[in-house]
């Protein structure tokens, strides 16, 4: 489409990165360009592969740590390793052997009463658990289990939290054959 071409042109996926790289402090620019790269990579072709390419799935582990008192950032940060994960298996795998399911979880303890954030939190477990089975014991390991159990509480009337919690829990509860 053209907006792909576009975005192409402008190495969008790889200014994402940069300007994480380069404001390593600034949590204002890591809450923007994070949910930024969470629309490029869930919303263009192809842009899952650059910003894999550029460096993303550490840059965005690292602003889990950096800012590991940022909600806003945590949240964003979630979004981005699920849009990074979700249907890629090389990322999924990725992403795990960095430490995305242990940060994931701790997110979630983290921030246990913020609906916004378990709504990503959760978005991200399923992503990262849906191929990979290292990443299932993993994040059973870091308490993914209950952390999800916490958020469908959470979730009551929140019909987005109940149904992004429920395909966390299934995607934690299955073993995968992989």
């Amino acid at each position: 489409s053209e907006a792909q071409t576009v975005l192409r042109m402008f190495g969008a996926c790889e200014a994402a990165v940069a300007a994480l790289r380069a404001f390593p402090r600034e949590a204002v620019v890591w809450q923007r360009a994070c949910g930024g790269m969470a629309v490029l990579a869930n919303r263009h072709a192809g842009c899952q592969e650059a910003l894999s390419a550029a460096g993303a799935s550490a840059v965005v582990l690292e602003g889990l740590q950096v800012f590991a008192s940022s909600r806003l950032v945590s949240q964003a940060c979630c979004g981005a390793i699920a849009a990074l994960a979700l249907g890629h298996a090389e990322n999924e795998q990725r992403l795990g052997a960095m430490g995305a399911c242990g940060l994931v979880v701790d997110v979630m303890a983290r921030f246990c009463g913020k609906k916004a954030v378990q709504y990503h939190a959760c978005r991200a477990v399923t992503a990262l658990a849906t191929a990979h089975a290292g990443n299932v014991e993993a994040l059973r390991r870091a308490g993914a289990c209950e952390a999800v159990k916490e958020a469908l509480r959470l979730g009551g009337p929140d019909w987005k939290l109940c149904l992004a919690a429920e395909d966390a829990s299934r995607a934690v509860s299955y073993t995968h054959l992989t």
